[in-house]
């Protein structure tokens, strides 16, 4: 566990980690013609949900990334062609795209801390 050491005082604060996956999905006629279209998902977030400061000094835990989105997900985000189209994934997919970090304080606009890659 992190600790924050400015000096937030009594503000709760939340953390919360968001990432975007994206993938190939194959889309095949009847006649065998493969289109491959490109789904993008965004995941739900991960989140430390509210944290309270005390004597100042929030601290802050680790976040794992929320898993990548079912392959139904991808496939009910791409569009083929049209209805007669077979949906697939592609192999080796998903694939992680950007995530984002923010640390926010209850009564405050916007992050106190946001990272992306």
């Amino acid at each position: 566990m992190q600790q924050l050491r400015a000096r937030v005082g009594n503000a709760n604060a939340t953390a919360t980690l968001s990432a975007t996956y994206s993938a190939t999905v194959d889309c095949t006629n009847k006649g065998g013609k493969l289109v491959p279209v490109k789904s993008s998902v965004q995941a739900a977030p991960s989140s430390t949900g509210e944290l309270e400061p005390k004597n100042g000094r929030l601290a802050v835990p680790a976040l794992s990334g929320p898993p990548a989105p079912s392959t139904q997900s991808f496939l009910n985000a791409a569009t083929c062609p049209n209805g007669n189209w077979t949906k697939s994934l592609a192999p080796g997919a998903p694939t992680l795209d950007t995530w984002t970090y923010t640390l926010t304080f209850t009564g405050f606009t916007g992050a106190y801390i946001s990272i992306t890659p």
